[in-house]
């Protein structure tokens, strides 16, 4: 069946007018007072009649996204998988929207978290435009070993204790100091005392 055509009165001419001109909505929010017409109808319709460009403060009307976003962050700094969780939105817009507020000016990076021992470093994203929290330099290969150690002579002491034996048997034996007992005179003779 074919899609039945609406005619344009003058009363639905003189509604469009005043939204067009007088309001800031944009149009899919006054669509609705049009029948079934779409939004892309609608303005053809207004270009048809010589209604011009809409006013400026249409265009910067925030996406639903962006509002969501910004009354999630005046709580306070949050990070993109927690601004998802909040909004309801999925975490690939979120980050879109916040990569457009960010080269906005709109927000600014508050600090940075790491989620997890091994974990990557997530920005936190605050309202408003200032500074940006540097991020965190990556540790050296040293720099992790010497930490994993710590951790494991205050967490693990026996397990620490092995690890240290194993660095004087592998020293010695390198050095030369170290020979091992064959197997047969042991097996004979037992342990060395």
């Amino acid at each position: 069946m074919k899609k039945q055509w609406n005619a344009w009165g003058d009363a639905d001419d003189a509604l469009l007018r005043h939204y067009w001109l007088h309001t800031t909505l944009p149009v899919k929010q006054f669509a609705h007072h049009f029948g079934n017409r779409s939004d892309k109808a609608i303005a053809a319709h207004a270009s048809d009649i010589g209604l011009g460009k809409r006013p400026r403060g249409v265009r910067t009307q925030a996406a639903p996204t962006e509002f969501a976003i910004k009354s999630a962050l005046a709580i306070g700094p949050m990070e993109s998988v927690e601004l998802s969780a909040k909004t309801g939105i999925s975490r690939r817009a979120v980050m879109a929207r916040l990569n457009g507020l960010y080269e906005a000016g709109a927000v600014h990076i508050h600090a940075w978290v790491r989620f997890g021992q091994h974990g990557y470093w997530a920005r936190v994203y605050a309202l408003g435009s200032g500074k940006d929290a540097r991020r965190p330099q990556a540790m050296s290969k040293t720099e992790r070993d010497r930490k994993r150690i710590d951790r494991m002579r205050k967490e693990d002491p026996a397990a620490y204790a092995a690890r240290l034996a194993r660095r004087r048997i592998a020293a010695a034996t390198r050095e030369g100091r170290f020979v091992r007992r064959d197997i047969a005179a042991t097996a004979l003779f037992g342990e060395a005392a």
